[in-house]
């Protein structure tokens, strides 16, 4: 006999946790089931920092089972084979079936592993789960040299585990800059002359077009000849929807991800889809995009719970505020960073400020630079960017709701807010305020 559910979520990360979770706080009566792969779930943004020790192994597997046992959410491990449209059903690979009233795919996304001779190397990587982790710590007492490929997020986390562990770290980046994809070049070169002050080898605008070795990696040779010896290598060079089931499936993909409208549903009667696997569309230009961040997903399985209780609330688009910490420096961007919208062709204007993170007389204190980017003809804000040596989340999720709340420079240099020494520069120089101000003498409205 099939089982039969009001809501049934293909995936357990971020997005496919957060729909079950929030369409169970819409309604008590409904039954809902998870359906995942994985025997757990995890953390995947503390997947680098258990490699020198940060934090426990363990510490990256969320302990969802009992979570979803008080909120009465079934869950099975399993993998879903087939989906029957027609009879709103599902096939698993143990042979099951499941019935749906309503079904989310979050299937997430895999990583990218670029066609390069070698790949298939021992000791050689790819980051995206708990046992990507467990491999590398199996042999990493043993590495004396590291490669990592790609200068991103991900990417620079792995450069300061492996550095912390006393690895010879090796950085390679197709672009000209780190964090390409996250910050304006002159931010970004901050991060570049603190990882070289370190002694971590930076091959910027290399591609890595081959990997030597015999059974396991021995070296790696760049297009422009230069070769890497190497005992371990880690290509983190971005991620792809995971699309095969959609597809499969008679249900709208696109290159970026499985197609979905404004409520997350698909082309499909009651089949939605959030998370890494949708291809999703950006807040400020509409235009398609991916945004492959844990917090989006997290949002956009609230939307699409939302959504399916009938509470219809359209998704406006991504933003993607997102941060890190390399070393000392933490660094974070919302919305288009300058390079960005340069390279979108966006008329914008821009301003940049650096104040201290707190009083300057006060223990800790440390300069804090920020950039407020915002659209030329409405003065409307459409992007941000901020680097310190002390924490700069609580700007980038500030503005990131200045952005989605489309607040102008006009708005922002006469907000409200609080001051005090050991915590915010003096009131006087309120970085927000500062570039709003200078925004508005731009535009000649001052």
């Amino acid at each position: 006999m099939m089982n039969e559910y009001d809501v049934i979520v293909i995936g357990a990360g971020p997005a496919g946790l957060s729909c079950a979770r929030f369409s169970r706080k819409l309604n008590p009566r409904w039954r809902i089931l998870i359906i995942r792969r994985q025997k757990k779930s995890i953390i995947p943004c503390a997947l680098p920092y258990a490699l020198d020790g940060t934090i426990k192994t363990d510490d990256c597997i969320k302990s969802d089972e009992k979570l979803l046992r008080s909120a009465n959410i079934d869950l099975v491990i399993d993998e879903v084979e087939s989906i029957s449209c027609e009879d709103n059903s599902l096939a698993a690979k143990s042979g099951k079936s499941f019935g749906y009233n309503n079904l989310v795919l979050a299937t997430g996304s895999f990583p990218f592993v670029p066609p390069i001779p070698g790949a298939n190397l021992k000791n050689v990587f790819s980051i995206k789960d708990h046992p990507d982790i467990l491999s590398i710590l199996e042999i990493v007492e043993d590495v004396r040299k590291a490669v990592v490929v790609g200068a991103g997020f991900i990417g620079l986390e792995l450069v300061n585990a492996f550095y912390n562990r006393g690895i010879e770290v090796n950085l390679v980046e197709m672009e000209s800059v780190c964090l390409p994809q996250n910050l304006s070049s002159d931010f970004s070169e901050n991060i570049k002359k603190d990882l070289e002050a370190r002694g971590v080898k930076l091959f910027l605008g290399k591609v890595l077009k081959e990997i030597k070795g015999e059974e396991k990696v021995k070296e790696c040779i760049l297009d422009d000849g230069t070769k890497i010896e190497a005992d371990l290598v880690v290509l983190s060079v971005g991620v792809r929807a995971d699309v095969s089931l959609a597809q499969k499936s008679g249900i709208d993909v696109t290159q970026k991800g499985i197609k979905v409208n404004e409520y997350f549903q698909t082309n499909i009667q009651n089949i939605y889809a959030v998370g890494d696997c949708v291809s999703g569309k950006s807040f400020i230009t509409g235009k398609p995009m991916n945004g492959f961040l844990a917090t989006n997903a997290v949002v956009e399985g609230k939307f699409a719970a939302m959504n399916i209780a009938g509470k219809k609330r359209p998704f406006a688009g991504i933003i993607n505020p997102a941060v890190t910490k390399i070393f000392d420096l933490s660094c974070g961007a919302a919305g288009f960073t300058r390079d960005a919208a340069e390279k979108e062709g966006l008329r914008f204007l821009s301003s940049d400020t650096e104040v201290y993170s707190r009083e300057k007389s006060f223990p800790g204190a440390v300069p804090l630079k920020m950039r407020l980017i915002f659209d030329r003809d409405t003065l409307t804000l459409i992007g941000a960017e901020a680097l310190s040596k002390e924490n700069v989340s609580w700007i980038i999720n500030m503005l990131s709701l200045a952005i989605l709340n489309k607040n102008n420079a006009r708005e922002l240099a006469f907000m409200q807010y609080c001051g005090h020494p050991p915590q915010i520069d003096v009131p006087a120089k309120m970085p927000i305020v500062l570039c709003a101000v200078d925004v508005l003498k731009q535009a000649k409205e001052l």
